[in-house]
C-alpha cells in the first residue's frame, strides 16, 4: 500500500529481521481511500496477522538459519516527510488511538 509503506528486508548481520517502517510518508486518508468502503478492520486484521507471522515464523527461521535463538528484530523508522500538523487532525488522531490499543 502505497499510503503506508512498511515491511521486512532480509536480516542484520546478527541475524534479526530487518524491518523498515516509513512512517513519515504515511497518509490515513489514503489508507482509507485503498480499502474497501474505508474500514480499517481489515488493515488492523493484516497489522496482527503480520506480527503472530513474525512470533511464529520469522524468530523460528532466522534461528534455525543462524543456529541461536533470534526474538528481536532490528527496526528503522523513516520519518522523512514527518510533521507534527500531521498529528492534529481528528482522523489521525483516531487511527493512532486504535493503533495503541492494539499494540
Amino acid at each position: 500500500m502505497a499510503s503506508y509503506q512498511r515491511g521486512y528486508f532480509g536480516t542484520d548481520k546478527t541475524g534479526r529481521p530487518f524491518y523498515v517502517d516509513k512512517s513519515g510518508s504515511m497518509s490515513v486518508p489514503g489508507i482509507k481511500a485503498a480499502l474497501t468502503g474505508g474500514d480499517l478492520n481489515r488493515m488492523w486484521m493484516r497489522y496482527i496477522h503480520s506480527f503472530e507471522e513474525l512470533l511464529k515464523l520469522r524468530f523460528l527461521a532466522t534461528s534455525i538459519h543462524h543456529q541461536k535463538n533470534i526474538d528481536k528484530t532490528t527496526t528503522v523508522v523513516d520519518l522523512k516527510g514527518f510533521s507534527i500538523s500531521k498529528l492534529w487532525n481528528a482522523e489521525t488522531k483516531g487511527f493512532l488511538k486504535t493503533a495503541s490499543k492494539i499494540s
